[in-house]
């Protein structure tokens, strides 16, 4: 992450923030919980998971009680990823004083409009601290809910000038989606306001294939790397350009892993979709690791001295369909962080080789070439809908 080199990217590279990893739901929950309760004059949530239930209460509850202290509440949900939060909670919230609005509800005279989602994970309080991450606010997430099951996940708590760039995110999405103006959020002098370390950082987001910053950013990563490549993603259909950039990376001895979910997974053709590219990564040297204890829904890049951490997947549909956006930090004690997350994390995974690959079983081969199938076809229709909207 080169200063001095000419970026295409929306916002730059701020040098006075500072960044905390929070791993699982038991730390994040509670961090955003604390910081919400603790808001003076605004909180602004852009989300794309949000489903009725405990978590989402707690949410709630945190929301009301912030309202009644004066405090302006602003929630953008994707109105996909929300349509499983009841009524009675929806009402909870716009009863008590939060602006409730949603992102490009479905329509039949839309259809191809609908396909588009925001898979965004911003929380912003007081226009002095933003979170950002892979979770939403659904009890999939939550260890004291379901203890043995919750979902792994990472979010990065962040103060400094970067928090300027996740509040233009947001308030360009909520002035499409809302009449309501923003008040008490202060984006304009947050440059000013928010200092608060020395650690390097840009936020990077995206607005479709062709216009993704995040994955151009990871390549242009991977293709300067001198000592490692770890990636942890939930769902992984990489490009042909993405998997020969792995391969690549091996022939030049450089450490290249993935961290991908085991047998755990919320969609069981989501990781037969991903075990169809294993046999020639495995062939090429890249280590493939499946997380066995619980569903793996962490979204992390490291690279070298650089980590992008956010809502964003390796997969090809999240880049057409959906509004995603990545913190990038480049800081030593944060490295060391994010090192430790993934070192645990491969010590709790099942490592394949390229001789066991060749020799699983059957009915798991079958399923990799029929899934493979609908990778294909969902191929052939996203290029086919994209051309539509290009006319």
């Amino acid at each position: 992450m080169n200063s001095q080199r000419k970026s295409k990217s929306r916002f730059p590279i701020r040098d006075d923030n500072h960044f905390s990893l929070l791993i699982d739901g038991d730390k994040f929950f509670t961090s955003i919980y604390d910081d919400i309760h603790k808001a003076q004059h605004s909180v602004c949530i852009e989300m794309y998971l949000m489903t009725s239930g405990e978590t989402s209460a707690q949410l709630i509850n945190a929301l009301v009680k912030a309202t009644e202290r004066q405090v302006k509440v602003y929630v953008l949900l994707d109105a996909y990823g929300s349509s499983k939060l009841s009524m009675h909670e929806r009402d909870r919230l716009t009863t008590n004083g939060v602006h409730l609005a949603f992102y490009n509800p479905f329509s039949f005279r839309h259809i191809k409009r609908s396909l588009h989602r925001t898979h965004r994970k911003i929380i912003l309080i007081d226009s002095q601290i933003a979170y950002t991450g892979g979770a939403g606010f659904t009890d999939e997430f939550a260890p004291a809910k379901i203890p043995e099951d919750y979902w792994h996940d990472v979010m990065v708590r962040i103060t400094g000038s970067c928090v300027f760039d996740w509040l233009a995110l947001f308030s360009e999405n909520w002035s499409r989606w809302s009449k309501i103006e923003l008040t008490n959020v202060d984006t304009a002098s947050t440059l000013k306001t928010t200092k608060s370390g020395n650690c390097k950082g840009r936020v990077v987001a995206n607005r479709s294939l062709s216009h993704s910053e995040i994955r151009r950013s990871l390549i242009r990563h991977i293709r300067s790397a001198k000592k490692h490549i770890w990636i942890a993603t939930p769902y992984f259909v990489p490009s042909r350009k993405m998997r020969r950039l792995l391969i690549k990376s091996v022939k030049k001895n450089i450490d290249t892993r993935l961290l991908l979910p085991g047998p755990i997974t919320d969609h069981a053709g989501s990781r037969h979709m991903a075990r169809r590219y294993y046999h020639k990564l495995l062939k090429a040297g890249v280590g493939i690791y499946e997380y066995q204890h619980r569903f793996m829904h962490a979204k992390v890049f490291f690279v070298d001295d650089w980590v992008s951490v956010g809502s964003s997947n390796m997969d090809k549909w999240g880049l057409i369909w959906n509004l995603d956006a990545n913190q990038e930090v480049l800081d030593t004690k944060f490295n060391i962080e994010v090192k430790a997350f993934f070192t645990q994390n491969f010590q709790q995974s099942v490592k394949f080789d390229y001789q066991s690959w060749r020799n699983r079983p059957w009915k798991e081969r079958l399923l990799e070439q029929l899934w493979g199938r609908v990778v294909s076809l969902l191929a052939w229709f996203s290029d086919n809908v994209k051309e539509l909207e290009r006319r």
